[in-house]
């Protein structure tokens, strides 16, 4: 059995250019001495690199966007219909939306009921709800069509005179 320094103290000698740590700890006093693996894990501690490239990445900035990712996740439908994307489309002028029961029992159907049903409709305020549940990567958002403040257009126009203006 080789001498053990007393507890605490380190020793440090070089042996095929690995640098071996031997620090006295409650694994002597156990009767340890021969814990291979306690051995490799020191060494394998004393041979880092000078450059960690784990240190240049932005771990907060990931977690965060895990994070939200999550809670987007969290809020959307589990179940989600598989080819609901393919009913939704954005066009110039706002959201257009195939409605449901396109290729149901057809023959229930008179001619107006099935032209309707096979119509693109734009997307209501409320299926932006259903939308959201179930798209959640999509942001969509109410906007309005803009204020025209044109007289001429207006109700009040009927009222008013023909030298208007």
């Amino acid at each position: 059995m080789r001498f053990l320094p007393p507890i605490g103290i380190v020793s440090h000698y070089v042996n095929s250019n690995l640098v071996h740590i031997h620090t006295i700890t409650k694994f002597h006093s156990l009767g340890l001495q021969n814990n291979h693996y306690y051995k490799f894990q020191i060494v394998f501690e004393m041979q880092k690199r000078g450059y960690r490239p784990d240190w240049m990445v932005d771990w907060v900035r990931i977690k965060q966007r895990w994070r939200t990712q999550q809670i987007i996740n969290k809020k959307a439908k589990h179940k989600n219909h598989t080819r609901v994307r393919l009913r939704f489309r954005l066009t110039r002028f706002g959201w257009e939306r195939l409605s449901a029961k396109r290729h149901g029992i057809k023959y229930n159907m008179n001619d107006k009921k099935y032209r309707n049903t096979m119509k693109i409709k734009f997307v209501h305020r409320n299926d932006l709800k259903k939308m959201l549940k179930q798209l959640p990567g999509y942001t969509l958002r109410l906007r309005d069509p803009p204020l025209d403040n044109n007289p001429n257009i207006q109700r009040c126009r009927r009222f008013v005179g023909s030298y208007f203006g």
